[in-house]
């Protein structure tokens, strides 16, 4: 698995064990504080994705994991458009892993984190108040699920931050085998 993430283009990749995962309110806040506009927008965002307690416990049912994160370059730190760029970049590459990686190894119990809201549809039907149209395809963030991003890449022996002119962006296929 850490094989073919690094082949799709991933920076690093790793198996970890979901007993390291550190999630608390704090790392939630920023969601709950709509710092990126999709609190209230979106299935795979709160308060659509369930209370901090229901995350923890769908987090908590899976034993292991594959961590992931791709360092993408910046013309420099204000380049908006380089980092909205990327984010796009990174959705499609968990949508490689999403549509590749389990069925390769036989895998039918997993859940797969990516960065910020769900992206897959132009306007969520959370907003008109029906299902979501692509259950088996969302995407939820890890930090909708309350995960230090920081905590969990140094302790996987990651860096948070990786040099000037960078933004990176972590996601968790968990699974049981």
């Amino acid at each position: 698995m850490i094989e073919e993430c690094l082949k799709l283009g991933f920076t690093h990749a790793i198996i970890i064990s979901t007993q390291g995962i550190s999630i608390k309110p704090e790392f939630r806040a920023p969601c709950e504080q709509n710092q990126c506009g999709h609190y209230d927008q979106n299935w795979m965002c709160p308060p659509g994705i369930g209370s901090l307690k229901e995350c923890e416990q769908r987090v908590r049912r899976f034993s292991r994991g594959v961590l992931f994160q791709k360092i993408y370059g910046l013309e420099d730190s204000f380049d908006i458009e380089g980092m909205e760029k990327s984010h796009t970049d990174f959705f499609k590459l968990i949508q490689e892993i999403q549509d590749s990686v389990p069925r390769k190894h036989q895998i039918v119990d997993y859940m797969i984190l990516g960065a910020g809201g769900c992206p897959i549809c132009e306007k969520c039907s959370y907003l008109q108040g029906e299902t979501c149209r692509f259950p088996e395809k969302a995407v939820a963030s890890v930090e909708a699920h309350g995960i230090d991003v920081k905590r969990l890449l140094e302790d996987n022996g990651l860096s948070y931050v990786n040099g000037a002119n960078t933004v990176s962006y972590v996601g968790l296929l968990l699974f049981n085998e």
